[in-house]
């Protein structure tokens, strides 16, 4: 029984069912290999996008700060005036002027330069791969 199970196998067949099986493990690797390197570069690019962001960021920021100091420091100097002269009027300005500085939202007229879309598109796009190639 055992022998005419040998004989009716068709060793070619086998073989070429392996073959393929082989180049095909290869080929995956391959392009998994190729995915990996996609991927690991457009996290690269990401990350440098959201540190130069943060950069002028914390510049944007720098100055607001630098112009709020520079506001509470005149309204500081018309309160103090109001209180030396006994002045109200003077002070009520003063104060107001200070709440005003203090209400303004430092980030009002700051616009992110990063678009999160193109970002994660770009994980997704398939193109990317030529560049890695080049």
């Amino acid at each position: 029984m055992s022998n005419s199970v040998v004989k009716n196998i068709d060793y070619y067949k086998v073989t070429e069912i392996c073959c393929n099986s082989l180049v095909a493990m290869v080929k995956t690797s391959q392009e998994e290999k190729t995915e990996r390197a996609r991927i690991r570069a457009q996290l690269e690019l990401a990350t440098e996008i959201i540190r130069s962001d943060q950069e002028r960021f914390m510049a944007y920021l720098n100055n607001e700060y630098k112009d709020k100091d520079r506001l509470y420091t005149q309204a500081e100097k018309m309160i103090d005036k109001g209180l030396e002269e006994n002045n109200l009027d003077i002070l009520n300005t003063g104060c107001n002027f200070m709440m005003a500085a203090f209400n303004k939202n430092p980030l009002e007229n700051y616009k992110s330069s990063i678009d999160f879309s193109d970002i994660s598109n770009s994980f997704l796009s398939t193109n990317f791969n030529k560049m890695i190639e080049e």
